[in-house]
C-alpha cells in the first residue's frame, strides 16, 4: 500500500486548522462557564462580558465616578464645577448620571449616561414627565422624604448615641435613637405590644411661618388598635429637633383627629407611666 507524503507546509496547515477548532471549542466552554458567574462593574454593577473580564469597570465614566468619590475638593473648586456642569446641562451637551443603588443600576455604555424618562417620584409615586434627573416631583416631597430619612438614620437629639438596631424577643429588630427609646421599647416588648417605625410625615409651621415636617418615633399596636408615640427628653439641650415641641404637639393632635388615631408624648419624667398611659388609651 502506497502512502502519500506531505510536505512540512501542508502538514502544518492541517495541524493549524485542527488546533484552531480545538481552541475555539475550549474558548466557547470558558465563556459559558464565565457567563454563569460574570464579573460586575465596581460602580454600576453591570455585568462585564468575557473579553473585559480583567477590567474593574464597564467604562471610563464608571471608573471616574467611582474614583472621584475619594477625591477631596475645595469649596472654590466645587463652586466652579457646579457652574460648569449646570452650563453644559443647559446647553444640552450632556446629562448628569442617574445612579441607582443595588444591582438594578443601569450600565454606562461608551461613557454615555442614561437618564430617567417619565419616572415616578420616590415619595408620592406621581409621574415626572419627560427626561429628567430628578427623584422628587416637588420640594414638598423632598422635604417629607428627608424627614423620613432623618428619623431613621440621623441623631435626633443634642446628646445622643448614634442610631442603632436592637433585637427584641417579641418584635425582632428595631431601630432606636437614644437610651430613653431603648428602655421604653424593651418595656413595651416585654408586654407583647407591637412596635414599629411609622412611615408618615406630619407638617407643621415654625415661628417664621415656614413649613416643616416631622415623623413620630413609634407606632404601637395591640388588639387591632394603633397609637402614635413621640419620645422627647426635656433635659437635652435645645436644637431643631426639640425646640418646636408645642407646634409639633398641635400638628400631631390635628393629624390624629383627622385620621382617627390616638397618640401620647413621653419624656424621661413620665417614663415609668408609659405602660399605664398606653393601656388607658387602648381601652
Amino acid at each position: 500500500m502506497s502512502t502519500i507524503k506531505m510536505s512540512h507546509s501542508e502538514a502544518g496547515k492541517i495541524s493549524a486548522g485542527k488546533s484552531k477548532v480545538t481552541s475555539n471549542f475550549k474558548k466557547k466552554k470558558r465563556i459559558e462557564e464565565y457567563n454563569q458567574k460574570p464579573k460586575e462593574c465596581n460602580n454600576c454593577y453591570s455585568k462585564l462580558d468575557y473579553d473585559n473580564r480583567h477590567k474593574k469597570f464597564c467604562s471610563q465614566a464608571c471608573a471616574a465616578i467611582f474614583n472621584n468619590k475619594k477625591r477631596i475638593h475645595s469649596i472654590e473648586t466645587k463652586i466652579k464645577m457646579s457652574i460648569n456642569t449646570k452650563k453644559k446641562i443647559n446647553e444640552g451637551k450632556f446629562f448628569m448620571p442617574v445612579i441607582k443603588t443595588g444591582k438594578d443600576n443601569p450600565s454606562y455604555k461608551h461613557g454615555k449616561y442614561q437618564i430617567k424618562i417619565d419616572t415616578q417620584c420616590e415619595f408620592c409615586s406621581n409621574i415626572i414627565e419627560g427626561k429628567t434627573i430628578r427623584k422628587f416631583c416637588s420640594d414638598d416631597c423632598l422635604k417629607r422624604s428627608r424627614a423620613l430619612q432623618l428619623s431613621e438614620n440621623l441623631k435626633k437629639y443634642g446628646k445622643m448615641t448614634k442610631t442603632e438596631t436592637i433585637q427584641l424577643p417579641f418584635n425582632g429588630s428595631l431601630m432606636i435613637d437614644s437610651n430613653l427609646e431603648r428602655r421604653i421599647c424593651i418595656m413595651f416588648d416585654e408586654n407583647k405590644i407591637f412596635i414599629k417605625r411609622p412611615k408618615i410625615t406630619i407638617p407643621y409651621f415654625d415661628e417664621n411661618n415656614t413649613i416643616r415636617y416631622f415623623v413620630p418615633d413609634f407606632l404601637l399596636s395591640k388588639n387591632g388598635k394603633e397609637i402614635l408615640l413621640e419620645i422627647k427628653d426635656e433635659k437635652l439641650k435645645l436644637n431643631s429637633y426639640v425646640k418646636y415641641i408645642s407646634q409639633k404637639k398641635k400638628a400631631m393632635k390635628e393629624y390624629c383627629m383627622k385620621n382617627n388615631l390616638k397618640y401620647f408624648w413621653l419624656t424621661a419624667k413620665n417614663e415609668s407611666k408609659a405602660l399605664d398611659i398606653f393601656n388607658l388609651l387602648v381601652k
